[in-house]
């Protein structure tokens, strides 16, 4: 039995022999789905066409990411980094950490997704203070973290 996955959002789901009836990541007003509606599709058949890669094109030292409507993320070529030209050089070596601040209403969402996708969740955290952290690692060993208001207890609401 094949385990189906979302064309939009990627969200794979357990074994069955068809697909759900609908993806949960995909039924939130915010996720955009194609005029056509919901589709599936399997990995098998991703397999013959998709790869998944996320490599420099051209030659430099960062390129940007949008994240959504108000951040961004940098990566960076540790060795174009480490140089220190025309900025003063900066790196590090071994796993970093980094963290995102998501709504809280959208954590299992995004537990959901990454455990479709095959992502070990290695830590969740409830603070004293409130909010939640959700840790996993990246592709480069990297700490993930994936924080929710009221962590910190600050005014702004983190």
């Amino acid at each position: 039995m094949p385990n189906f996955l979302c064309t939009t959002c990627g969200t794979q789901y357990a074994e069955s022999d068809q697909p759900p009836a609908t993806c949960a990541i995909c039924q939130d007003e915010r996720q955009y789905v194609k005029a056509t509606g919901q589709q599936w599709t399997t990995l098998d058949k991703l397999r013959l066409t998709n790869r998944n890669s996320l490599k420099f094109k051209e030659p430099g030292r960062h390129a940007f990411f949008q994240v959504g409507e108000a951040s961004v993320l940098l990566a960076f070529r540790a060795e174009a980094t480490l140089k220190g030209d025309p900025l003063p050089p900066h790196g590090a070596t071994g796993p970093g950490h980094f963290a995102l601040g998501i709504a809280a209403e959208d954590l299992d969402g995004w537990r959901k997704l990454l455990q479709g996708h095959g992502v070990t969740i290695e830590k969740e955290v409830g603070w004293p203070r409130g909010g939640k952290s959700l840790y996993f690692r990246d592709p480069a060993g990297n700490s993930v973290e994936l924080v929710t208001p009221g962590v910190w207890g600050l005014p702004s609401g983190w």
